[in-house]
């Protein structure tokens, strides 16, 4: 009972209706924010991603466009020109110093394919890519993709350079081979949120550039399947197409990551990649989840505690005023209905008060009245006993009169059997009207004296008759 009683009361009502609709209308609003967040926070990662491929793009264009300077620059200088090892020789050996790494080898190549490189050593390169490109297809600068370096056996790729001499014919080709572990140095450095990476891939689908090494020149993106990636071939087929975009690929330990490609020019189509974690960005989206929650449980919290603050404020001035109409209601008309405030609550007492006065001057001006009213009724019973003594006089002359009246009935009866009797010795008389006609005229004197006796007689009835109704 006292729970149904706790539940009907104000504050519980505000706190059981108010408190879901406000709850749910979060609810829903945080679903929505998530959302909203998750997307947010996943198109701020693409172009994230997207910045980061284009410093990545930016960072391989500089760095070719710089080794094609210095290739350039070599290529005018009368040591190469010369083709005399003991001049370029010591030339690629300062080069290659000054590069810190940046450069495995330099060679020096005739029309042939015949080059003479940094060691001294003469090697055959004619089969080489880039030496074909430059020599017989007329390419100013060219580009191989990743490959073993068949001098120092470590991943690189190979550029090229045209040589030629005062009159412009060209003479030879001027070449090096890169070190990819320099290019992966240099582009996989950036990072991309706390656990992305960016690399690099070659033309072929090869990567050759990577923060894990194992995987240079290892990883053919066009055969990810065998390598159990999921979604990788797919992507490599875009990337070695010159595309951009981005994909989903699953890693063979069952990481899911978002990929972003972006292709680099000038270059055999060389990709840059960057992948990011995908429970990188739920993680994101779940802290801001978590922080969102922990706001509207903030709210939630300070709606309870105002719905409790407002319900006890009203539920305290609608008990008091409960009182005093309770009080009222069982007879009490002093009891003074007090609510301080100016709200509703304050009106209605207000107006109950006002009530409460009304009903107080209603009862008095009953109470005079009933005073007046018994006054009354004690000069009215005092009148009905005088009236009602006349009533049995009148009644006691009323059977006087009916008495007289049985009398006089009885007379006319007898009056009217006299009339009868004259009646016939008038018809008796006719006969001997002649003979008779003093004696007639005695009768008939006495007749109209009857008659006129009838007549009094009738007129003492009708008198008697309308004394009794108006009795």
């Amino acid at each position: 009972m006292m729970r149904m009683m706790k539940l009907k009361s104000l504050r519980a009502k505000l706190l059981l209706y108010f408190i879901p609709v406000s709850v749910s209308v979060l609810v829903i609003s945080g679903f929505i924010i998530a959302l909203s967040v998750r997307t947010g926070i996943l198109e701020q990662t693409m172009e994230s991603t997207e910045e980061t491929l284009h410093t990545s793009v930016r960072i391989v264009e500089e760095m070719l466009a710089g080794i094609k300077t210095e290739l350039r620059n070599l290529a005018n200088t009368d040591v190469v020109k010369s083709f005399d090892p003991t001049r370029f020789v010591p030339r690629f050996v300062e080069t290659i110093k000054q590069g810190e790494g940046l450069y495995e080898t330099f060679f020096l190549a005739d029309p042939t394919g015949k080059a003479i490189m940094e060691t001294g050593e003469a090697v055959d390169i004619r089969d080489r890519p880039y030496f074909q490109e430059v020599m017989f297809q007329g390419k100013k600068f060219a580009i191989n993709d990743g490959m073993i370096s068949r001098f120092a056996h470590i991943p690189a790729f190979g550029v090229a350079y045209p040589v030629y001499d005062y009159t412009g014919q060209l003479i030879g080709v001027l070449g090096a081979n890169v070190a990819l572990k320099t290019l992966s140095e240099k582009v996989c450095a950036t990072k991309i949120g706390q656990t992305g990476y960016i690399f690099l891939v070659d033309g072929s689908g090869t990567v050759i550039a990577h923060p894990d090494t194992d995987l240079i020149l290892n990883l053919n993106l066009l055969e990810g399947t065998k390598s159990k990636y999921k979604g990788l071939e797919e992507a490599g087929r875009e990337m070695v197409s010159g595309r951009e975009g981005f994909g989903n690929i699953v890693l063979p330990s069952g990481e899911k990551q978002i990929l972003h490609y972006d292709s680099i020019p000038n270059t055999p189509n060389w990709t840059v990649a960057g992948v990011i974690s995908e429970a990188e960005v739920t993680q994101k989206s779940a802290y801001f989840l978590v922080t969102i929650v922990v706001i509207f449980a903030v709210i939630v919290g300070v709606i309870v505690l105002i719905s409790m603050f407002v319900g006890s404020f009203i539920s305290k001035s609608l008990k008091r005023l409960s009182a005093q109409v309770d009080q009222f209601g069982k007879g009490d008309l002093t009891t003074v209905f007090e609510v301080k405030g100016r709200d509703e609550i304050a009106q209605i007492a207000q107006a109950l008060s006002e009530m409460g006065n009304d009903l107080r001057e209603a009862m008095v001006s009953i109470g005079e009245a009933s005073q007046e009213i018994k006054a009354a009724s004690t000069d009215l019973a005092a009148i009905s006993e005088e009236q009602l003594a006349g009533s049995e006089e009148l009644s006691s002359q009323s059977a006087s009169v009916n008495s007289n009246l049985q009398n006089t009935v009885a007379a006319i009866e007898e009056v009217n059997s006299g009339v009868d009797e004259v009646a016939a010795s008038a018809q008796n008389v006719s006969k001997t009207a002649q003979a008779l006609s003093t004696e007639n005229n005695k009768t008939a004197d006495g007749s109209r004296e009857g008659g006129q006796m009838i007549s009094d007689v009738v007129r003492q009835i009708e008198a008697t008759t309308q004394q009794t109704l108006l009795t």
